[in-house]
């Protein structure tokens, strides 16, 4: 089979190039005409199904402000679903009066329809009362375009969901093809729709320099006390309630394969607090993430939350708060980024802790908070992992591959900002699992 390079989008802009596919399919043999897909070597073309209109119906006493992700009002099954309302299809009336007025856009009330939000504008006569909200919505799906045994070439239509839809199964002895993600609202496809699938594939981030991490791979299988730090923001923080499938977070899922994988030691996982010396057979986890840091803020907290624990391994991952900015300015630079990771790499060394760099995942694009160079601050933590010989996991390759599997990135975050969901966890954990193991 020759080799094809290509170009595979990933959304929003986003692109991958030099990949080998197992069915020998380009983006160039793919076209997009309306809701067709159309594969050109096999002359066939299939029909993808538009999404199902659904209808959304409110009613609630709001306050002002400015509309936005984050508020002030949140409606119903289109809230923290982006653009998942339909555009110009709200209809707000005074409650009281509903067969009669049809309040105003702009003159008594605000909304943003990438969010789901509204405001009233509180100068209106009709605010401070309830009103009553109608608005039409779609969630989002994911297809499978296969080749069956017979050679022929048909869809298998995904199961809609609002932010976390996943891919059917590939039929037994059919080959997977692509994958077609509608996001919400989507009435005509394009290139950006379409993911072409590698079936050799696997998803886990590329682990590089685990060697790092041999001495403590000892200490685990004598089982011996260990202790493994995770420092990190929002995402690290995150718990078992925060997933749908009651896995937890990818501490969470460490701790639980740690057990698994060491049977005669206990896993115990702790916020960070005073430190817990961990007895013989056992592996103290520590969550050291904090909601909102950066590694400016980081560095304040470095030697409470992370160095007293005197660990054996230190997992950091910083870079979705440092990113965030908005006018084409960062919170943190990226310079000053990486060189709050070199401050940090060499705290934990001399702290006699091994660290572990983890690029992060993907953001939301269209968010407002995102200035859309996450890729420089994941290149900037490769080269200080490289710089200094330290163990690198590359989540953010990862999360760019995700077209291989026949997922859109997009599908990985739970919020639609940049808090991961089931499946965002599942690859950070397959990374870390993956160096853990000497993998």
């Amino acid at each position: 089979m020759a080799k094809r390079t290509i170009l595979a989008a990933v959304g929003l802009g986003a692109v991958l190039a030099g990949a080998t596919w197992a069915a020998g399919l380009g983006p160039q043999d793919v076209k997009t005409e309306g809701m067709k897909v159309t594969v050109v070597p096999l002359k066939a073309t299939v029909e993808i199904a538009p999404l199902e209109v659904l209808h959304g119906e409110a009613t609630m006493t709001v306050s002002g402000g400015k509309p936005g992700w984050n508020g002030p009002n949140h409606l119903p099954k289109v809230a923290w679903i982006y653009r998942a309302m339909k555009p110009g299809s709200l209809v707000v009336r005074p409650e009281l009066m509903r067969e009669m007025i049809i309040l105003a856009e702009k003159k008594d009330y605000l909304v943003d329809e990438d969010w789901g939000t509204v405001a009233a504008v509180v100068s209106s006569t009709n605010s401070g009362q309830p009103w009553h909200f109608k608005y039409d919505y779609t969630l989002s799906r994911l297809d499978l375009i296969e080749k069956t045994v017979e050679g022929k070439v048909v869809v298998k239509a995904g199961k809609p969901d609002g932010s976390e839809p996943l891919l059917p199964e590939t039929t037994p002895g059919a080959t997977a093809l692509a994958s077609v993600y509608l996001s919400p609202n989507t009435t005509t496809l394009t290139a950006t729709n379409v993911n072409l699938i590698d079936p050799s594939y696997n998803g886990v981030p590329t682990v590089s320099r685990g060697e790092r991490l041999q001495a403590v791979r000892e200490k685990l299988k004598a089982g011996q006390p260990v202790t493994i730090v995770f420092f990190g923001d929002s995402i690290t923080a995150q718990t078992v309630k925060d997933t749908r499938d009651g896995r937890g977070s990818f501490v969470d899922r460490f701790a639980k394969y740690l057990e698994t994988a060491y049977p005669k030691s206990k896993a115990v996982v702790t916020p960070t607090a005073t430190p817990v010396k961990p007895q013989e057979k056992e592996i103290v986890v520590v969550k050291a993430g904090v909601g909102g840091d950066d590694t400016v803020r980081a560095l304040k907290r470095i030697d409470k939350d992370v160095l007293a624990h005197q660990a054996d391994a230190v997992v950091v991952m910083f870079g979705v708060n440092d990113e965030n900015g908005s006018a084409g300015k960062n919170n943190v630079p990226v310079d000053k980024y990486r060189a709050n990771l070199e401050t940090i790499v060499e705290k934990i060394r001399g702290a006699g802790s091994e660290p572990v760099l983890m690029t992060t995942s993907m953001k939301n694009l269209g968010w407002s908070g995102t200035s859309g160079n996450l890729n420089e601050y994941a290149a900037a933590m490769r080269q200080v992992a490289k710089d200094h010989q330290v163990c690198l996991v590359d989540n953010f390759e990862a999360w760019q591959n995700a077209p291989k599997r026949g997922y859109n990135y997009m599908i990985y975050l739970d919020t639609c900002l940049n808090h991961p969901n089931d499946l965002g966890h599942e690859i950070f954990f397959q990374g870390v699992k993956a160096a853990f193991a000497g993998k």
